[in-house]
């Protein structure tokens, strides 16, 4: 991933880790773009203790349709701004559903 993809990607997750909104302590990103990986840690693995989160935490995950549910929408949030129909991703995950689906209202 090229800086400028980092640099928004390490925006996002530090948002994610220190807003008091989402409830969210800790994060491990992984992803490979064009040839290039992309993986840091963000956040706590224990808020509590302060330990850091590491790059090679593992996760229990109870439900994978919440793995795959979440992946599917962030491309669509990807897609949906790259053709002009939302600002940015952000802008479309904020969006009320009326706002993108208006047989919705």
């Amino acid at each position: 991933m090229g800086c400028e993809w980092a640099a928004k990607l390490d925006a996002c997750f530090e948002r994610m880790v220190s807003n008091g909104k989402c409830d969210i302590p800790g994060v491990v990103a992984l992803a490979y773009h064009k040839g290039q990986r992309y993986h840091k840690a963000f956040g706590f693995a224990d808020k509590e203790t302060g330990q850091p989160m590491p790059l090679d935490a593992q996760f229990r995950i109870f439900s994978m349709t919440k793995v795959l549910a979440s992946t599917v929408l962030l491309k669509l949030a990807e897609e949906y701004a790259c053709t002009g129909g939302c600002e940015s991703v952000d802008a479309f995950l904020d969006a009320e559903v009326a706002d993108l689906v208006p047989s919705f209202k």
